[in-house]
């Protein structure tokens, strides 16, 4: 909220426009190099709402995609193919939490929000599915350790059984 609401304090800093200018930047250099892994992103406007909304898109874009069938090369196929073991993977994660008793609250909530924060903004502004793999990757441990520290390694070995059994 702060950084969102800056201008009022700074006149000269416009976040919101900044945002806006980088994601129009980004979409026409993109079309301007005939990107081949280009992808359809919302357009910002200037309120809330929409940056809500594209903030959303952006998170589900950075964690997400390339999907499998967008895998044009071995490239992009090989972080397609990474992009479906991380999401089964925090989907074990998320049902071997014990979410009524978690521990290290206060480092996954960190962690989590700083890494949607961050998803956010490079899904919001970046069109093109190689740059957006390139930029996700700094982040994504630490996502995935937000996951890793909450997980009740009892649950997971109960729900594993079967595979451990000689």
């Amino acid at each position: 909220l702060v950084v969102l609401n800056i201008h009022s304090f700074i006149p000269s800093i416009h976040p919101v426009q900044m945002l806006i200018n980088k994601q129009t930047h980004s979409i026409k250099e993109a079309a301007y190099f005939n990107a081949g892994s280009r992808i359809e992103i919302p357009e910002l406007q200037n309120d809330a709402v929409s940056i809500l909304e594209t903030s959303l898109v952006g998170v589900w874009n950075s964690i997400s995609r390339p999907y499998i069938w967008e895998g044009k090369n071995v490239m992009m196929l090989a972080s397609a193919i990474e992009n479906v073991f991380i999401v089964t993977w925090l989907l074990m994660c998320i049902t071997c939490t014990n979410w009524r008793n978690p521990k290290n609250l206060n480092l996954f909530l960190f962690l989590i929000t700083f890494s949607f924060a961050y998803f956010a903004l490079i899904g919001m502004c970046t069109p093109v599915l190689g740059n957006l793999v390139r930029y996700k990757t700094p982040l994504l441990p630490l996502f995935m350790f937000a996951f890793i520290i909450m997980v009740n390694p009892k649950m997971i070995a109960s729900s594993l059984s079967f595979a451990l059994r000689k």
